[in-house]
């Protein structure tokens, strides 16, 4: 049981990516830290489940 974490809106987060906002600016939108951002992404990428 870990901490909770915000879910993530991808399709905005590649919405804003297509527009040229920077990781940090997309995490600021997002009310959330850049490394949340960070790690959601990197659980994504290893297909785990990010609300364990």
């Amino acid at each position: 049981m870990g901490r909770k974490r915000k879910p993530v809106d991808w399709e905005l987060c590649k919405k804003l990516k297509e527009k040229g906002l920077t990781d940090l600016q997309i995490a600021i939108r997002m009310k959330m830290s850049q490394s949340q951002l960070k790690i959601q992404k990197k659980i994504r990428r290893e297909g785990g489940d990010p609300y364990d």
